[in-house]
């Protein structure tokens, strides 16, 4: 997620496509309750489902998966004389979520 404080505007911006892949499989798995062989099992396919559509057209991209799939990033751009701060947030799985100030004036 990147977040752009326009001067006092804030511009949040978010790739979506994994979130939408998923919405179209993730059904079967939220209706069984968690903890469950079955709910075990249709995370599994739900799991395979998300991979078998990374890097291809429709699905998400991951680039540390092919690096080609940098092509693919959103891209944009925002005057300088515009532009406050901008922050770049991520999450990693097994870090928690970190903030990255790209930029920040007076």
């Amino acid at each position: 997620m990147l977040v752009l404080d326009c001067f006092g505007e804030l511009r949040v911006l978010t790739d979506q496509r994994e979130l939408q892949v998923g919405r179209r499989f993730r059904a079967q798995m939220d209706a069984l309750p968690n903890g469950t062989p079955e709910h075990d099992e249709a995370l599994r396919r739900y799991i395979e489902a998300l991979r078998a559509h990374r890097n291809l057209d429709g699905g998400h991209w991951v680039a540390s998966a092919d690096p080609a799939a940098a092509s693919q990033a959103l891209t944009g751009s925002v005057a300088r004389a515009e532009l406050r701060a901008a922050a770049l947030v991520l999450c990693v799985v097994d870090r928690g979520v970190g903030a990255i100030v790209l930029a920040e004036s007076e």
